[in-house]
């Protein structure tokens, strides 16, 4: 698994609720800082255009003594169904993430959010400069620690959805 490669994770749950209210809670910025150890403020760009194409979420990040913020740009929007935002440049992103949500019409939707890192430079990159021996331990860790942030936000999706 190489940096270049755009490698990915994705984590997916079936969940008894309405997609409407599922919807709501995927599209809220304040979701994952409640299960992010690394996220902390996140929020729509109160100066840009409403959640759609086009809109900016801004977010602030921790880790350790490091703290960064960031713009995301909303690159999908296709209400109830699909919704995706790349974080920094949208030509270069650091990564692109994503909800995806079935609704099967039983009263069960499966969602799905997963994250692309890359094409563009980020802390990762920076660490894989420092060790490039390291690279592929380095990114398994880094798609692991976002997979277990992803399942919390599904896990909190369905808490505040369920019927």
């Amino acid at each position: 698994m190489r940096f270049n490669d755009e490698p990915s994770t994705e984590v997916t749950l079936t969940m008894r609720a309405s997609i409407d209210a599922i919807w709501q809670a995927c599209v809220d910025p304040k979701l994952p800082v409640e299960n992010s150890p690394e996220l902390i403020q996140a929020a729509w760009d109160p100066d840009g255009p409403p959640p759609g194409i086009g809109a900016r979420l801004l977010g602030t990040n921790r880790m350790g003594d490091r703290e960064w913020s960031t713009v995301s740009n909303v690159v999908e929007w296709t209400p109830p169904m699909a919704w995706s935002y790349v974080v920094g440049d949208t030509e270069e992103p650091t990564s692109q993430w994503r909800y995806q949500l079935e609704d099967h019409g039983d009263g069960t939707v499966t969602v799905s959010q997963s994250v692309r890192l890359g094409p563009g430079p980020s802390g990762l990159t920076a660490a894989i400069q420092r060790k490039p021996e390291l690279e592929e331990q380095i990114i398994a860790g880094r798609l692991d620690f976002m997979a277990q942030a992803m399942r919390a936000n599904l896990e909190t999706i369905e808490a505040r959805a369920a019927f």
